[in-house]
């Protein structure tokens, strides 16, 4: 198999990890969030794979209610692929920090180590508990140490070496994975680097929107505009709302418009 070709394996492997652990044979519960803004409960819905205890890294109560369990057997054979492809990944991002994508072009090295700690989280595992605690935690510092700084010509946007083709989705899905590691651990000290991490990120999204409201490859405000880009900041800025971050509503609006004119007679989106 070829460099090229074990790149895209991980990258599959990764999303596909991803979506076996959001599958029914974990826990289903409904999760409320604290809105920083006023106080608020945001309700919001997601699947976890193991039940993670209402406490965040301090031993504080968590804004996460304990999900309710539904048993699933030892040998259930949708687990214990879940299981084989959560320590397969685990493993390599334990001996790097990040996935081992190589130093093929185009390797997105932040879309994917996102992805990654997507499928982590939704097995069970958070920064300071969990079977894949320690793989985690090198993701999501993988993620935030590569946050480009105030003086850089976009403050906030997170990308690496390898993303030359498309930063802007890996960017999307870093500040998505972000959000949902600040749900599972908001008091630590890790958690306040992640906000500030996701602060910034939601800023650069808003500021790169296009004129038709969607967004390319770059995070610059131009005429130029993708679907596939825009689903994924829209994800961004979904996940960041429903945890408690400001995010303008008008850019949201503008985004929907954008996505509903990609539709075709059939239903189907170009």
């Amino acid at each position: 198999m070829s460099a090229i070709q074990t790149d895209s394996a991980r990258a599959l492997s990764a999303a596909l990890v991803a979506l076996l652990s959001l599958a029914p044979s974990g826990s289903a519960a409904g999760h409320s969030f604290t809105d920083h803004r006023d106080g608020a409960r945001v309700g919001i819905r997601e699947r976890v794979g193991a039940p993670l205890g209402p406490q965040d890294d301090r031993g504080k109560e968590s804004p996460i209610e304990r999900p309710r369990e539904r048993p699933a057997g030892p040998q259930d054979p949708l687990r214990l692929c879940r299981e084989r492809g959560l320590n397969w990944l685990a493993k390599d991002i334990l001996a790097g920090g990040r996935v081992s994508l190589g130093d093929t072009e185009h390797s997105a090295p932040v879309g994917v180590t996102s992805l990654v700690a997507l499928a982590f989280m939704a097995g069970g595992s958070s920064t300071n508990r969990g079977p894949h605690q320690a793989a985690l935690t090198k993701a999501i510092d993988f993620l935030l140490d590569h946050s480009a700084g105030d003086d850089e010509p976009h403050p906030g946007f997170i990308t690496a070496r390898g993303d030359e083709k498309s930063r802007t989705h890996g960017h999307g899905l870093a500040i998505l994975a972000l959000t949902q590691a600040y749900s599972l651990s908001p008091g630590s000290q890790r958690g306040k680097r992640v906000a500030a991490a996701i602060r910034r990120g939601v800023e650069c999204i808003e500021k790169a929107q296009s004129s038709q409201g969607g967004w390319y490859y770059d995070p610059e405000p131009m005429d130029l505009h993708e679907g596939s880009v825009t689903v994924c900041l829209l994800q961004a800025l979904r996940g960041a709302r429903n945890i408690g971050f400001q995010v303008d509503g008008t850019v949201i609006e503008r985004a929907l418009v954008y996505v509903r004119s990609l539709q075709d007679e059939q239903g189907g989106f170009m």
